[in-house]
């Protein structure tokens, strides 16, 4: 074999450098994330927002960021630029974490969950580390001459948002437990801090981390080197990404099929999300009530519902690889649809450490691999657009969800108010499961018969 030229052994270790680093980064974003996704709505019912208020800010931040966040996924996915976009993303979170730290009326809530949500990372971050994996696996290829992997780039994301997972897991209870210490310290202190101070320097905390890992990912992601990597590579090679099945199709077959595959999926989301909404949303707060006010419970159970995503994610991997995303995807919603079923079901004993181990059937493992490898399978050519697109779709879901909740929860938020939620949420996930299941069997029907 001919001598490898050096810079592509250069380039392949700064590409695993920087993805490295990057892995540092998605544990760090996460452990924020559970800070202000959680605890700050909490926090805002401390404040005096009920719950009703809680699901109608949902509603009211959906209606307001619809469409910002589609415009300018769709604009990166033009222009081929992440980094830019990515970092206004970062810096938009950061600023509307400052916000909900210093917030102390519905207002100031109000603008948070707007700027928090005018331009959602995630959907960046996936392109992001799709095509760094795409990159390792093609300068491998160069190097070593081993195969591309079909599946490498979704294998390369499960790794990396792994450490997301163990971030969310790691910071859990340990804000549960010194938010709770922290409010009893600081609870005769002047009004601005009072009883919610643990969790103002909780939110001071997550402010300082997104700032952190928005200066390192400005400073390692090298996007050009990436593009120069995927876009030197031969495309006769490149058959062998996700979408490779598709591509040796003809044009029109090809389009039909994943056409009616991203419709199956962004249906399925919408129907999850309605469901998933009236159980995730006010699932923090219901654990507070639950608990007697124990704010270190509402930690142990996100830490439980994130514990076991790491081991999930290569199961979900191979589980791809094997029955294809489809097939896990159906298994997500099966574990959702238990979780919330045992969850209604032991509510009357009311018991929470009962509850607590429930939220270790997270579907989260399952689902999201499924859904951006089916995402970049049907939609390869606009990954950013495709993952913003179910974004828009679960906001959309999560609309619909918020005004049920809004509506359902009224005046009232005791344990009965919950468990009716969460009843209620079955209806949607159920329906979802049998819906795409049956779509799902009909598309692998259209797929034999375009093979003949």
């Amino acid at each position: 074999m001919d001598t490898v030229p050096e810079p592509h052994e250069r380039s392949l270790q700064r590409i695993a450098y920087m993805y490295r680093v990057l892995q540092a980064c998605c544990f760090v974003s996460w452990g924020a994330n559970v800070i202000f996704m959680i605890f700050g709505v909490v926090f805002m019912t401390e404040l005096g927002v009920s719950l009703s208020g809680i699901f109608l800010l949902n509603v009211l931040v959906i209606v307001v960021t619809f469409f910002s966040s589609t415009i300018l996924n769709r604009r990166s996915d033009l222009l081929k630029k992440r980094k830019a976009f990515m970092m206004l993303a970062f810096v938009l979170r950061t600023a509307g974490i400052f916000l909900l730290t210093v917030g102390n009326d519905i207002g100031i809530f109000v603008t948070y969950n707007i700027v928090i949500n005018l331009l959602n990372p995630i959907s960046f971050d996936v392109a992001i580390v799709y095509e760094i994996g795409e990159a390792i696996e093609l300068l491998t290829h160069e190097i070593k001459g081993t195969p591309v992997n079909p599946n490498g780039a979704t294998r390369y994301y499960l790794k990396y948002r792994m450490f997301g997972s163990l971030g969310w897991a790691f910071m859990a209870p340990i804000a549960g437990f010194f938010l709770g210490l922290l409010n009893e310290q600081l609870a005769s202190g002047p009004g601005f801090i009072g009883t919610v101070g643990g969790y103002r320097i909780f939110m001071l905390l997550a402010f300082a981390l997104y700032a952190t890992v928005t200066v390192v990912f400005m400073l390692v992601y090298d996007e050009a080197r990436i593009a120069r990597v995927i876009g030197a590579s031969n495309p006769a090679r490149r058959v062998e990404t996700p979408a490779a099945g598709l591509e040796a199709r003809p044009r029109a077959a090809t389009n039909a099929i994943a056409s009616r595959a991203f419709a199956l999926l962004l249906v399925s989301i919408f129907l999850f999300q309605i469901g998933a909404s009236l159980f995730q949303t006010p699932y923090a707060i219901f654990m507070k009530a639950f608990s007697h006010g124990n704010v270190f419970y509402i930690g142990i159970s996100y830490f439980c519902s994130a514990i076991l995503e790491a081991p999930l994610f290569p199961v979900a991997f191979w589980l791809i690889k094997k029955r294809g995303y489809g097939f896990t995807l159906a298994m997500a919603y099966l574990v959702e649809i238990a979780r919330v079923s045992l969850t209604v079901l032991v509510i009357p004993l009311g018991i929470p450490e009962i509850v607590l181990p429930l939220q270790m059937m997270n579907s989260f493992a399952l689902r999201w691999p499924s859904l951006t490898h089916g995402i970049s399978v049907v939609s390869h050519r606009r990954k950013a657009s495709g993952i913003n697109m179910n974004l828009v779709v679960e906001k959309a879901g999560g609309f619909v969800g918020s005004v049920f909740g809004t509506i359902m929860a009224g005046a009232s938020d005791d344990i009965g108010t919950y468990n009716l939620l969460f009843a209620f949420s079955l209806v949607f996930l159920v329906s979802n499961e049998i819906a795409f299941s049956v779509g799902s069997a009909r598309q692998g029907a259209s797929k034999k018969t375009q093979r003949r």
